[in-house]
């Protein structure tokens, strides 16, 4: 029953990271497309739904809650220089400007969804790049005590403690953006 509601979570955090979420219907939509729509909307409810009625037990939030918690563990310790001394490097080798932050958030949506396993991402550095780590340890500290502190009743509460602070580090990302095209 644990593995089913496990399914059952992955999938529901897979449609709502899917870029059509919130599904919202428009006049210019084709009826293909608002078909689709629908259906996934009706999906996510169906989801949402079977989470609660799966979701008696306390324990749930508190298990994702340590899988977040060990995700924010390994991801402070990549949020510093190498061994070497090297910075992490923006771009991560990918042509998306600043994709750092971009691996920081994905490493913490995982753990809101794979309860199994924590996604322990390959980080790159380089000698050349100028990344200053200050701002994202700062969130991921916060992030860390805020939610040591926090006691979530339903799988939903942490969820949305979670996206928060997504939406922070996506909200950095957007700065980081920003400050390079104007400084450039």
């Amino acid at each position: 029953m644990e593995r089913d509601l496990n399914r059952i979570i992955m999938k529901y955090r897979n449609l709502k990271e899917s870029s059509s979420y919130p599904y919202e219907i428009h006049e210019k939509d084709s009826l293909n497309t608002r078909n689709r729509k629908k259906t996934a909307k009706q999906e996510f409810e169906n989801l949402k739904q079977e989470i609660i009625s799966h979701s008696n037990s306390k324990d749930l939030p508190n298990k994702y809650k340590r899988q977040v918690q060990e995700a924010i563990e390994i991801l402070l310790d990549y949020a510093q220089k190498s061994k070497t001394g090297l910075p992490l490097d923006r771009n991560q080798f990918f042509s998306i400007r600043n994709f750092v932050y971009g691996k920081f958030m994905r490493a913490i949506l995982d753990a809101i969804k794979l309860y199994f396993t924590v996604n322990s991402p390959t980080f790159y550095y380089s000698a050349d790049s100028d990344f200053d780590e200050k701002e994202i340890r700062e969130i991921l500290e916060n992030f860390k005590t805020n939610l040591s502190k926090s006691k979530f009743n339903t799988y939903f509460e942490l969820e949305d403690f979670v996206d928060d602070y997504v939406a922070k580090i996506r909200e950095l990302w957007k700065k980081e953006n920003s400050r390079i095209t104007v400084g450039a």
